[in-house]
């Protein structure tokens, strides 16, 4: 199993698909980091289909602490 890692100790790889730890509200979502920044993962769903505050169609994020690999899915 994966742990949190802090983005003052290391980021992920450019282009790397990771869980996001959100300072603001202590809760997680996937997101893709390249440019340097965290980004939200494109969805195939609006906003108001997801509930409140999550990220779409590659909204910068703002307020990551930690990431951690997605993990594989079970076989």
């Amino acid at each position: 199993m994966s742990e949190w890692i802090s983005v003052k100790d290391a980021l992920p790889d450019e282009h790397q698909k990771v869980d996001v730890l959100i300072d603001w509200d202590l809760r997680y979502t996937d997101a893709e980091y390249y440019d340097n920044n965290f980004y939200g993962l494109e969805q195939d769903f609006d906003v108001d289909d997801c509930g409140y505050g999550c990220f779409k169609n590659t909204d910068l994020m703002h307020d990551i602490t930690h990431w951690m690999p997605i993990p594989e899915p079970p076989k």
